[in-house]
Parts: structure tokens; C-alpha cells; sequence
């Protein structure tokens, strides 16, 4: 009785992962902005919104989908956070030098820089902290790997930094005269994808910058890149050389596959971000009644 328990448990859980994972790959949408306005769209291009409107210099873009929220820097002041559809605008750090953010959702926290530094605060902006040994940065992109508590940044020297998330084990790589506007960590294969600003390449390597490789965009130009590993693709944002238009493109993330699927959309920043239903969120619940249930039953048989 107690394998049979076991097989069903296993079965539902597969079933109520996959069922899941589906639920939010259909609902997952591209988020960018082009310093005045914020737009999301479906991942293949179609449903394009406007959903903020009017920004002063917004910059850096996040996307917490665990609290359904979409954070964005602002004349580079102030960090500011909207429901994922733009509704319930509000600021969460002001009178700060800010430019880019990242979100670390496993612990709730906000990372961001101020001039050369870098802080991190509670979702809401609160308990700001200084990361120390990091100063003097002039970081352009944050990246945080929650599971490895490490955050990467890129910075106007042309290198690439690792660090501890308490600015620990500093280390960097220097990335051959390319300044690395966009970070993206693909933490699933142990991997990092790199974009020079302004140019056709993108990086990819190991997460220590070991075995750096260069792929080549046609014809194109790149500001930015966000990764959707659920389905193995890599978006970006930049400009195509003859038109001087702005295009959002989509490929696997070996580079194959490449193609565009939105025009006259200048991206600074991207993000990718599912948008959750209740059925999502009924799921969760049922999973968590069944390992629990599951759990219960194994310790009463083994008493």
C-alpha cells in the first residue's frame, strides 16, 4: 500500500507540475521599454500593450512574478513598481542615483545601484543595505542568482563582476573591449548570455566566464536580451543596421531559429515575466495539499 501511495503521489505531482508549467508558459509576456513607455506582448509577437506611459529617462526594467509586479528605474532617481498590467503606479526608492535593478523574489529583495554603488532592499524599498566591496562599479546591468547567492553585474570598464551578495569573493572578467550592456543568467545549464551594446555579437559563457563564445546576429544591432528557459528561447531588443528600426527578436537559446517578431518596438531593456491565472495559483495549492498529505500518511504507516 505504502509503494502504491508512493506511485500515485509521484504521478500527481509530474501531472500537477506539467499542468502547471503550462498554465504560466501561456501566459508568459515579453516587457520592455524605450525610455518613455513600457509595452508587454505575447511571446510570439501578438497582443502588443502599452501599459505605462509618459516616463522620464526609465531605464532598468524587472519583472517580479511572484508578486505580479513590474519594477523600472526613473530619471534616474527613483526605482518605481506597477502592477504587470501598469495599474497602482508607485515609488519605492527615491533620491537615489538609479539606473538599473534586479530582483532577488527567493528572499525578497531589490537590488540597484546609486552612482557607483550598489544596495539592496526589501521589495517595498525598505531595510536599504550597502554592498560592500562592490563601489566604484559604474554598474550598468544587475543580475542576481538567488539559489548560488551571487550577483553579476556589468559596468562602463568593459568588465563583467561576480560577487558574494554581501560583495564577498569579488571577482572579474575582462570582456576584450566590449562593453556588456545586458546580462542574463541561464542558471539551469550553468550559463550566462552576455550583450554588447550597440553591436551584432552576443556572448555566452560558463558562469565563472570560462569558455566565452560569440555569436553573430544578422544584420542587427543589440541593446538587450531576456531569457525564457521553459521554452529554450532567448528575446532581444536593439535596431536593424539598413532600416535604423526597432525590432524585438526571438531564437533558441543556441542562436537557431532566429527570428523577428515585432517591428518599430526600440527596446532599452527586457524582461520576460508570466502573467499567472488563478488556475496557477489553485494548482500550487493542490500540489502543496498533496505532498503534505503524502507526508503525513508515510509518518503515521511508519509508526
Amino acid at each position: 500500500m505504502r509503494t502504491l501511495n508512493l506511485f500515485t503521489a509521484v504521478i500527481v505531482a509530474v501531472s500537477f507540475l506539467t499542468i502547471s508549467n503550462q498554465v504560466i508558459a501561456d501566459n508568459t509576456m515579453i516587457y520592455w521599454n524605450d525610455c518613455v513607455n513600457i509595452y508587454r506582448m505575447n511571446t510570439d509577437g501578438t497582443g502588443r500593450q502599452q501599459i505605462i506611459t509618459g516616463m522620464d529617462s526609465g531605464f532598468g526594467l524587472a519583472v517580479d512574478s511572484f508578486s505580479n509586479k513590474i519594477y523600472w528605474t526613473e530619471s534616474y532617481s527613483r526605482i518605481r513598481r506597477a502592477n504587470l498590467d501598469g495599474s497602482q503606479i508607485e515609488d519605492v526608492i527615491t533620491n537615489k542615483l538609479c539606473t538599473t535593478v534586479a530582483l532577488d523574489p527567493i528572499n525578497s529583495r531589490l537590488y540597484w545601484d546609486d552612482s557607483d554603488k550598489l544596495y539592496s532592499s526589501n521589495l517595498d524599498g525598505t531595510d536599504i543595505q550597502p554592498i560592500e566591496n562592490l563601489e566604484g562599479l559604474e554598474p550598468f546591468d544587475i543580475e542576481i542568482d538567488s539559489a548560488g547567492s551571487k550577483i553579476y553585474c556589468s559596468g562602463m570598464s568593459e568588465n563583467i563582476y561576480r560577487s558574494n551578495l554581501d560583495g564577498s569573493q569579488f571577482e572579474y572578467y575582462h570582456s576584450n573591449n566590449l562593453f556588456m550592456s545586458d546580462i542574463a543568467l541561464n542558471l539551469r545549464d550553468s550559463k550566462i548570455y552576455l550583450s554588447p551594446f550597440d553591436n551584432e555579437q552576443i556572448a555566452i559563457a560558463n558562469l565563472d566566464f570560462s569558455n566565452m563564445q560569440y555569436f553573430t546576429l544578422p544584420n542587427f544591432r543589440n541593446n538587450c536580451i531576456a531569457l525564457d528557459l521553459p521554452t529554450n528561447k532567448i528575446y532581444g531588443g536593439g535596431w536593424d543596421l539598413d532600416s535604423s528600426s526597432g525590432y524585438i527578436w526571438r531564437a533558441n537559446l543556441d542562436f537557431s531559429g532566429y527570428e523577428l517578431i515585432a517591428n518599430n518596438a526600440y527596446a532599452v531593456n527586457i524582461a520576460i515575466g508570466p502573467v499567472p491565472e488563478p488556475a496557477t495559483i489553485l494548482l500550487l495549492g493542490l500540489g502543496a495539499l498533496i505532498t503534505k498529505s503524502f507526508k503525513l500518511r508515510t509518518k503515521s504507516q511508519s509508526l
